[in-house]
């Protein structure tokens, strides 16, 4: 796992922009890790793809409002890249054949630092403090996003591993973003 210091919308917007919206979908998890707020603040589940990404940027600013207000403090993001030129055959329950693309999976854990800069008076005598706020983005490589898109976030016990599914560095995706392959960041 590696952190980064980068604003987390501006990472979601290249990575859309890498991929095209009309091949991916975004998951995301928002929750609290203390568990006096965890009875409070349930978790939010939410995933935007090609037919809702309208709303992903009034959904994305609620909640990262939500996790400067300390009402949340986590968030985890899967990117799923559906790779349609590679269709593989899957059973479904009522035992038809289907073909199913195959999807890269890329897994990040976004955790937003808030702290307070010192104390202004305007002239009219109200007081004022800034608020810095910083996001850390941590990206998984192969190996923990393998363990985390096959264990249950809940329960910590394995999950069977989906058919069809490529775990994949958001390390290195965002080093090559970074480094050239993205003009948003």
């Amino acid at each position: 796992m590696k952190e980064y210091i980068i604003e987390a919308q501006k990472l979601l917007y290249a990575l859309i922009d890498h991929f095209g919206f009309e091949d991916i979908i975004l998951t995301f998890l928002v929750s609290n890790s203390d568990p006096r707020k965890r009875r409070e603040f349930k978790d939010i589940h939410a995933s935007f793809g090609q037919d809702n990404f309208s709303e992903f940027t009034p959904w994305f600013v609620l909640m990262r409002a939500k996790m400067v207000g300390k009402k949340y403090n986590a968030m985890s993001v899967v990117l799923r890249h559906f790779l349609r030129n590679q269709m593989i055959p899957f059973v479904t329950k009522d035992n038809k054949v289907i073909k199913i693309p195959k999807k890269e999976i890329y897994h990040f854990l976004i955790l937003t630092n808030v702290s307070e800069g010192p104390e202004s008076i305007d002239r009219t005598g109200i007081v004022s403090r800034e608020m810095e706020i910083e996001d850390h983005v941590f990206a998984f490589d192969e190996e923990e996003t393998y363990r985390a898109q096959n264990t249950d976030y809940r329960t910590g016990k394995p999950l069977e591993p989906e058919v069809g599914v490529i775990c994949k560095s958001s390390i290195e995706l965002i080093e090559h973003l970074l480094n050239g392959g993205s003009k948003l960041l």
